[in-house]
């Protein structure tokens, strides 16, 4: 399995990362285990890491047919770190699909410092990702 996922429930914050080639199939299992997890809930926080993706195979159908406004809420942060083989074509995509979610805020990002410090905002310190 080219990803995993641990959830930080003191923290309120899931943490994906993915490495390798990684396809529709992956996403779509992704999705699937992170949002049926009982420690998942719609305001949590989210870092989706494909900085380690070498090659993508994920389809535009794929990133634009996971409806993630029903899962997330208003609240919920989620910053999406691309890089090398996340194409800047799937990036455009995550990039298209976030501007017609109204339920909760995404940032696209090369910058893991970017993102962490966006994650962390209006957080009490103790909850704050490192």
């Amino acid at each position: 399995m080219p990803w995993s996922y641990a959830i930080d429930a003191e923290r309120d914050l899931l943490l994906v990362k993915a490495t390798g080639v990684f396809s529709d199939l992956d996403l779509q299992a992704m999705r699937t285990m992170t949002t049926r997890d009982p420690r998942f809930h719609p305001g949590i926080r989210a870092l989706f890491d494909y900085l380690g993706v070498s090659q993508s195979a994920v389809t535009y159908t794929a990133v634009v047919s996971w409806p993630m406004g029903q899962l997330y809420g208003p609240a919920s942060r989620r910053a999406i770190l691309i890089g090398g083989g996340l194409h800047e074509k799937i990036a455009a995509v995550f990039r298209d699909s976030i501007e017609t979610d109204r339920h909760g805020r995404v940032l696209v990002t090369r910058s893991r410092d970017e993102a962490v410090a966006w994650l962390n905002e209006g957080v009490s310190p103790e909850k704050w990702m490192e």
